[in-house]
């Protein structure tokens, strides 16, 4: 679900007289009332009327992602956060990410929000080994919060005990 940050581009923005803001506030609308393409137009226009504000990066790339266009949403998320935080366009990132098939990426950007949790862990492929074996070596558990540099470091360990030729660990989001 997309949520359009209306409050970026308000009515009293347009009676600032800034462009940027008037263009946004159409931007707004239009989106509001389904007309992406011109949502898109209006966006447009904004980011090269001030490329120094992220705002209408944000909001260009949750139109984006409504039309299933990960790469450029990411694109333009990722340069809006480079321009300054926010938790709406990180959110939007990691999932354009995940969408993408990019996991890491997208955990990490998760991790910056400080989630997400793990709901349940699921082991397969066990051969040489029992799974309570297996899950001495994670470094994380089901409730607790799935860091990057953790999964990297549980499939070392797993590879290390010499009971997998090979281990992929992967996540699959669920809900929120």
């Amino acid at each position: 679900v997309l949520v359009l940050q209306a409050a970026a581009f308000s009515p009293e923005a347009e009676a600032g007289a800034s462009p940027y803001g008037a263009l946004g506030s159409r931007a707004v609308e239009a989106a509001q009332a389904g007309q992406l393409d011109a949502a898109l137009q209006s966006l447009e226009e904004a980011i090269a009327s001030d490329r120094s504000r992220p705002e209408a990066l944000i909001e260009r790339g949750g139109v984006f992602f409504l039309q299933e266009k990960y790469d450029a949403a990411a694109r333009d998320l990722a340069q809006a956060l480079a321009r300054g935080a926010d938790a709406h366009a990180r959110e939007l990132l990691a999932a354009s990410l995940h969408l993408l098939g990019r996991e890491e990426e997208a955990l990490a950007s998760w991790n910056l929000l400080g989630g997400p949790k793990v709901a349940g862990l699921e082991i397969t492929g066990l051969e040489r080994t029992r799974d309570e074996v297996a899950r001495r070596e994670l470094l994380f558990d089901e409730g607790e919060r799935l860091d990057l540099d953790e999964l990297r470091e549980t499939e070392r360990r797993l590879l290390e005990t010499g009971a997998f030729e090979q281990v992929t660990v992967r996540t699959r989001p669920h809900g929120d």
